[in-house]
């Protein structure tokens, strides 16, 4: 499916019938009225940009090489990516998904498992020092997500 359907399928799933990309090729939902996450990419492709923002850079006690070092390290980023926005300095999960091979189920399945990660993240960076991001250890499978 292309995006423009993805977003409406997801809208429709959600219980928002009305949400489409805006003129940037852009969806904002919020989540619990505090998780703000970035559906983006051109309404005709089958590639969608999945972006949860976790806060403020500033906010975090944080080296942001040793942020980034996660990635390389694969430590619980679940197919996505930690990332710094060079404009806001917001940190962010990160994940590109390819909706022209996804039915409705494994669109929303993959919906909820961002999230899950998103959230994780949003929980863990606050409690992070600047020495143990890249090497943090656990699960992240005691994360709910409701939506």
């Amino acid at each position: 499916m292309k995006n423009a359907e993805a977003i409406a399928l997801i809208g429709v799933e959600i219980g928002l019938p009305d949400i489409r990309l805006d003129v940037n090729d852009t969806c904002n939902l919020v989540i619990d009225e505090r998780l703000e996450i970035y559906l983006t990419g051109d309404a005709n492709a089958e590639e969608l940009r999945l972006i949860g923002v976790l806060g403020d850079l500033a906010d975090f006690n944080i080296d942001p090489i040793a942020l980034l070092a996660s990635n390389a390290n694969a430590v619980e980023t679940g197919r996505g990516a930690l990332a710094i926005d060079r404009v806001t300095d917001e940190v962010l999960y990160v994940r590109t998904i390819n909706t022209g091979s996804m039915d409705s189920t494994e669109l929303m399945a993959e919906l909820r498992d961002f999230i899950k990660y998103t959230v994780f993240w949003e929980s863990l960076l606050p409690d992070m020092q600047v020495s143990t991001v890249a090497t943090v250890t656990g699960s992240d499978e005691d994360v709910m997500l409701r939506i």
